[in-house]
């Protein structure tokens, strides 16, 4: 098998995402396991993709905690003259997702949902002691073993108040965990993590996550009409968790909790009512665990309610610890991208994808939705069209090089280089919007979405989500 960096011999592919393939490779020099993500090789000429391995290895390695998958060396791979692959190896830990665990018949505890969400908060407080936020924080990126838990996978790590680096109007996370701030394109910060730690506590203790839809599309819909969602109240669980999801989820990233906070929180409740059944060898431990509670009564009595902890926590002495233990890095690829640009001047309002106001004298006006699917080299398109417009009228827009359109439904096209145009087959007046389906093929994954959208000459004000899935996303 090949040799990377002269001393991490590739055993096997252990999976494969969007943007990145992780390998079991044995560090030769030091005789261990350990766990080698590559950039894939057809996105060697991407200076995004290469952005974003650089910003992972950079945020990851300055993290030192229990909690967070260790990297022990990056480096590049030369593929040709000019071309580099990077490339991070980082510990290889065994053990199972909590989206697999998740995925069982069984139904998970209260407790044993606490102690995972309260080692999770752990390894997001030293992140964003760092100014580092994660951006993905999933059940997927979550790697359950018998002795912790190991958050993985800071492929779309930030520094705080940094604005995603990526392809203007394209988002980076995955749709089902993302903050609202964090779909609206708005700097990243920890809040955003503190939310999706929120959903996945949800899951845990409910089964299910708040969203309905059948697909990716649709979820991006739901999330659009329903912004702000509550931890339904759920028998066994106390009151202080419950209370302490909704604050996790408050829309306003401004009343979330810090992540301190949450495993303070947790960890009192554990305390106060945990009186977990003998642990499943499988389970997760907790290196915190908290003493066994005083007897008490059955019925858990609700907490105060606490204001989330804004300051930055007070720096105290930590313990180096060092860790040895094998986890295998979750895989999903650097890049998972969905989106919402700025918004272009036009007469009606910012982002609205309504009519025009009714009247005869209304002036042309036209907005545009598309939202876009996008697996592998190949994509999926709804596109609707409203507004109030004249026959004859056609719609242009631009796509990036390389983008092909194969089909569309719904209305008459052409494409010629980048500039795709769509005519209309019905006026467009007050309460109609009219829709087509496309598909085609791209050039990378990683690409920006379209822009330029005009009706008749008439710029569009447009809400454009594009959504990238990795191997993993689809199964």
């Amino acid at each position: 098998m090949p040799m990377i960096g002269g001393r991490y011999r590739l055993i096997a592919e252990a999976g494969t995402g969007g943007m990145a393939s992780v390998w079991r490779a044995v560090d030769v020099r030091l005789e261990r396991t350990v766990a080698v993500k590559m950039l894939l090789p057809q996105l060697a000429g991407s200076a995004r993709a290469q952005e974003r391995a650089e910003v992972e290895a950079r945020a990851a390695a300055r993290l030192i905690h229990p909690n967070i998958a260790v990297v022990h060396d990056a480096g590049h791979l030369r593929r040709g003259l000019r071309r580099r692959l990077p490339y991070l190896v980082m510990e290889f830990v065994d053990g199972e997702t909590l989206g697999e665990r998740l995925a069982g018949p069984d139904s998970m505890p209260w407790q044993r949902a606490v102690r995972i969400a309260v080692q999770v908060a752990d390894a997001l407080a030293a992140a964003h002691l760092h100014r580092v936020v994660h951006r993905d924080i999933k059940p997927g990126n979550i790697i359950l073993t018998p002795s912790r838990v190991k958050v993985v996978d800071f492929g779309l790590a930030a520094f705080c108040g940094v604005l995603p680096a990526g392809p203007a109007g394209v988002m980076l996370g995955t749709p089902e965990y993302m903050a609202p701030e964090q779909a609206r394109g708005e700097p990243v910060t920890a809040a955003a993590d503190v939310y999706a730690l929120g959903l996945v506590l949800m899951q845990m203790l409910t089964g299910a996550l708040p969203w309905t839809a059948a697909d990716r599309q649709g979820l991006v819909r739901q999330r659009r009409r329903s912004p702000q969602v509550r931890m339904p109240p759920t028998a066994q669980v106390p009151a202080a968790v419950v209370a302490l999801c909704d604050q996790c989820l408050a829309g306003d990233p401004e009343l979330r909790p810090s992540s301190r906070h949450v495993a303070r929180v947790l960890r009192e409740a554990l305390a106060e009512y945990g009186t977990d059944p003998e642990p499943d060898p499988a389970d997760v431990g907790e290196h915190h665990r908290p003493a066994p509670p005083p007897a008490r009564a059955a019925t858990p009595r609700p907490a105060p309610w606490e204001a989330p902890a804004r300051h930055r926590p007070r720096h105290r002495k930590r313990r180096s610890v060092a860790t040895l233990i094998a986890v295998l890095a979750a895989v999903l690829g650097w890049i998972h991208p969905i989106g919402r640009p700025s918004t272009a001047t036009a007469s009606g309002p910012a982002g609205a994808v309504g009519p025009a106001a009714p009247g005869p004298a209304a002036p042309e006006a036209c907005a545009i939705r598309y939202t876009s699917q996008r697996d592998g080299t190949t994509f999926t398109a709804e596109l609707s069209v409203a507004g109030h417009l004249r026959q004859p009228w056609t719609l242009q827009f631009t796509v990036p090089a390389g983008q092909r359109i194969a089909t569309v439904t719904g209305m008459p096209w052409s494409q010629a280089g980048t500039q795709v145009t769509l005519t209309g087959t019905a006026p467009l007046s007050a309460g109609r919007e009219l829709t087509a389906t496309m598909t085609g093929d791209l050039h990378r994954i990683d690409a920006p979405p379209p822009t330029a959208f005009a009706v008749n000459g008439i710029t569009c004000d447009r809400v454009v989500s594009v959504l990238a899935l990795s191997r993993q996303d689809t199964v």
